[in-house]
């Protein structure tokens, strides 16, 4: 009797097994690498828009904001739409005039939570001819869509206007803030 080349029944369910074993394990890292790039992404722009504001402040020595806005024209306090910098002359908490506007960033995710905490306002943080912030100490804090803590990440502001990064300090996989306690996401 001839043997004819092929699976039998039994190896082809087999194979069929495996391949969606590994699609399953595939797909649960490629979604945590997407929402590991994206928490890098966002906290990439914020503080990008925070060190043009510094150092054009510094450069300029003119009082430079940096706000969160849905429209690229006015601070509406919507950090997840976009990151607005502008001059700020006469201390308002919108630029008056577009020529004020020094950029727009929008951010890569809208379902995304970005929350300011800090510097007894609400609507922007604002740099002096010195680079110095306003008041205390701040920082924002990012959440993906998800509201998964795991990927929520910070950006701390010090008085002198310096920016630095959460990170996971007790290797739990979760960052902490600035006294040690986890990052957890607003709604989350």
């Amino acid at each position: 009797m001839k043997k004819t080349p092929g699976f039998t029944l039994i190896e082809l369910l087999f194979a069929i097994l495996i391949t969606c074993l590994l699609a399953f394990m595939a797909a649960g890292m490629w979604s945590g690498l997407q929402l590991r790039m994206e928490a890098r992404s966002v906290i990439a722009m914020l503080a990008n828009s925070l060190y043009l504001a510094r150092n054009t402040a510094i450069s300029t020595q003119i009082p430079v904001a940096v706000c969160g806005s849905r429209n690229a024209t006015e601070c509406d306090g919507q950090w997840q739409s976009g990151v607005l910098v502008f001059s700020d002359v006469h201390g308002h908490e919108s630029p008056a005039t577009t020529a004020e506007i020094l950029g727009f960033y929008p951010t890569v995710s809208p379902t995304s939570v970005i929350a300011w905490r800090g510097f007894g306002s609400k609507t922007h943080v604002r740099f002096d001819r010195m680079g110095r912030t306003s008041a205390s100490n701040g920082g924002f804090i990012y959440c993906p869509g998800s509201r998964d803590a795991h990927y929520a990440r910070q950006v701390i502001i010090n008085r002198g206007g310096r920016v630095r990064f959460s990170t996971d300090r007790d290797g739990d996989g979760m960052h902490e803030d600035s006294s040690g306690n986890t990052l957890r996401c607003p709604g989350g």
